[in-house]
């Protein structure tokens, strides 16, 4: 394991609650419907095999003028969010990790959404987080390097149904997210 590594997984422990993925926690792992496993070894990964995926770290959430930022920024300022967030996106990267974010966004109108699904109807109702507009830009601090990747079609909760999020972690051999 190298030094790296072992920053990485202390960066990643930093974000409490937060976090997906956190060797040695009592966090339970189970087989995702995409046939793709949280990994279930003793800690120790291979970065080349590993992936950090981001969610909707965009404006519309993360940054004063956003629609839900004042909804979350008590949240996000209490467990320092973006910042313990940048420490692992640079240990991760520095590791030789993938990067993968995944942001949500709607075509204006929100036609996308049909009907209420609860916290989605709110979003149609709000028109947050229209496609090529400020609001679902990605906030400063985490915008996408050359060498990450990123989700499409993400336009509900899940970040597997609907977008080519297991494509990309298949076709880049990644066997712990």
């Amino acid at each position: 394991m190298t030094t790296m590594f072992i920053k990485l997984v202390v960066a990643a422990m930093a974000l409490g609650p937060a976090a997906s993925f956190v060797p040695g926690s009592s966090f339970a792992f189970r087989k995702l419907s995409s046939g793709l496993r949280m990994s279930e070894n003793d800690g120790s990964l291979d970065p080349s095999e590993t992936a950090f995926v981001f969610i909707e770290f965009q404006n519309e959430f993360t940054t004063p003028g956003g629609k839900l930022y004042d909804a979350v920024k008590d949240t996000i300022v209490k467990y320092k969010t973006i910042e313990n967030a940048q420490k692992v996106v640079n240990y991760a990267r520095d590791a030789g990790c993938t990067i993968i974010h995944a942001p949500i966004e709607f075509e204006a109108g929100h036609k996308e959404i049909n009907g209420e699904y609860g916290i989605l109807a709110d979003v149609k109702a709000g028109e947050a987080f229209v496609a090529k507009t400020w609001n679902s830009d990605f906030c400063v601090q985490m915008r996408p390097q050359a060498s990450d990747l990123v989700v499409k079609g993400k336009t509900g909760l899940c970040g597997f149904h609907s977008t080519n999020l297991d494509f990309l972690l298949r076709q880049n051999n990644i066997k712990n997210v």
